[in-house]
């Protein structure tokens, strides 16, 4: 099709051009298509994944996480933290927890009254049973 300034007909496309254009049209379409779909899918999966990594970050489903340790981090490193046996940022962590959780520092409590009367018990019966062997 062409207009030239002095004429104000217009000339019939040469065959295949507006096929042509409506291809192109098609495929502008699509990739839009595309890149739309293609955001909407990017946050489903951010958001999926964010939701995983949380649940997985959760040894239990409704534990606290107090001072960067959960409570059966805390519950395992009893025996530890009783003994005196973790690192000093352990420790630090672990008394973070016990500042803000009333049920780990109860846990802890028990554990060091079991321990200290098993102490106890094992002092007694050892003069006992070294007395009984002479």
């Amino acid at each position: 099709m062409t207009n030239d300034s002095q004429s104000t007909t217009w000339e019939e496309c040469p065959r295949g051009t507006l096929s042509g254009l409506s291809t192109c049209l098609r495929r502008r379409q699509c990739r839009q298509q595309i890149a739309r779909i293609s955001g909407v899918l990017s946050v489903v999966l951010m958001t999926v994944a964010a939701g995983w990594y949380t649940l997985r970050s959760t040894s239990e489903p409704g534990e606290s996480h107090y001072g960067g340790i959960t409570c059966s981090e805390v519950h395992d490193s009893v025996p530890a933290y009783l003994a005196g046996e973790l690192e000093p940022a352990v420790i630090e962590r672990i008394n973070a927890h016990f500042s803000e959780c009333s049920g780990c520092r109860k846990y802890m409590e028990q554990q060091r009254q079991l321990q200290t009367a098993g102490n106890v018990q094992v002092r007694d019966r050892v003069p006992r049973m070294i007395a009984s062997r002479f």
